[in-house]
């Protein structure tokens, strides 16, 4: 185990002096990553009650048309998530494809799956392109995750106030109180959002900083506002298509509630979910309780709110990871000394 780690820690520090031991003591430990992602994700969709497995096969037997389009929807979902963060790095890898782009969001979202509000997405992405630039790639990885955060925050303050004008929701809370942390919450993104180019405009124009933070600075001052505007807009259209999933599979599983209770719904599930943090691997059960807190009182029934919650968990992130797999061999082990 010793001469194992003496191994991957040269292939990881020195990749110039690289040799088959190295390179296979790496290939080891992506082999591991890549069976333990297996393995958990396995075990976290077979540690499901009977209830919510019955769920599922009722709503496979009696709707299936409704879960296929909700299953074809996975399509766009990665690929605006692949576009959004392929426009971003651009800046600093003009030849990255949309094919690669597309590998590498499915790479780190088997090495995400492990940690803390899938920070791991970070490391499995930057590792995934050529060394040089992974600094800056970091840096708009990060931008990607904060621009895909607008919509959510926006949607979600949108859906609580609908359900509050519309349905007088959550008893004993006033509902001036819930508007006014709505309104909040609208007001802190566009907030975030100006404050996020004010910062790129300034590192702009005041390049004299401590070299270590010199690429991160120089990173952030190339964030304008043409670009930022782009990645808002992908990350709508992506906030519209997965929304659009939970609410086909609430159908699917059947809800036969009206189409605006049901987005909003969605709407606040997800601003809620949000603000939790998570391991992806306990994710769904934190899903499953958030969304029963909020569906349950406003008409759902428990089935519907379990299947729906269930099966959109294995659409985008369960079966995302596990093809991802295949691409965790892919990532590079020149690291850190080429970032």
């Amino acid at each position: 185990m010793r001469a194992l780690a003496a191994l991957l820690a040269q292939s990881l520090l020195y990749p110039d002096r690289q040799n088959t031991g190295a390179r296979t003591a790496f290939w080891v430990l992506k082999s591991l990553v890549a069976l333990a992602v297996i393995l958990y994700v396995g075990d976290r969709i077979s540690d499901q009650p009977a209830s919510v497995w019955t769920a599922a096969r009722l709503g496979v037997w009696t709707r299936p048309g409704w879960i296929a389009a909700a299953a074809l929807l996975l399509l766009p979902n990665l690929g605006l998530e692949a576009l959004k963060w392929q426009t971003l790095m651009r800046r600093y890898y003009p030849d990255i494809r949309l094919g690669e782009a597309i590998q590498a969001v499915l790479a780190g979202m088997a090495t995400g799956i492990f940690t803390p509000n899938r920070v791991g997405e970070y490391v499995g992405r930057m590792l995934y392109l050529h060394p040089g630039n992974r600094t800056e790639a970091g840096v708009y990885t990060f931008i990607n995750r904060y621009a895909q955060l607008m919509p959510t925050l926006t949607g979600g303050a949108i859906a609580l106030v609908w359900l509050i004008q519309t349905y007088g929701v959550f008893p004993g809370v006033s509902a001036g109180r819930l508007q006014g942390l709505a309104i909040l919450t609208i007001v802190l993104s566009g907030v975030a959002g100006l404050t996020s180019l004010l910062v790129g405009y300034w590192f702009r124009h005041n390049q004299e900083t401590d070299s270590r933070w010199h690429r991160i600075f120089t990173a952030l001052g190339h964030l304008d506002v043409s670009l930022s505007l782009v990645a808002l807009a992908l990350s709508t259209l992506r906030y519209g298509v997965f929304s659009a999933q939970y609410v086909l599979l609430l159908y699917a599983f059947g809800y036969g509630g009206p189409l605006p209770l049901a987005l909003a719904c969605v709407g606040l599930v997800f601003l809620i979910k949000t603000g939790i943090p998570s391991i992806s691997l306990a994710e769904l059960g934190i899903r499953e309780s958030v969304a029963l807190a909020v569906m349950v009182p406003l008409g759902l029934s428990v089935p519907v709110v379990l299947g729906a919650t269930f099966v959109l968990y294995l659409l985008n992130l369960a079966l995302p990871a596990l093809i991802g797999v295949g691409f965790v061999y892919r990532i590079r082990a020149e690291w850190p000394r080429s970032l």
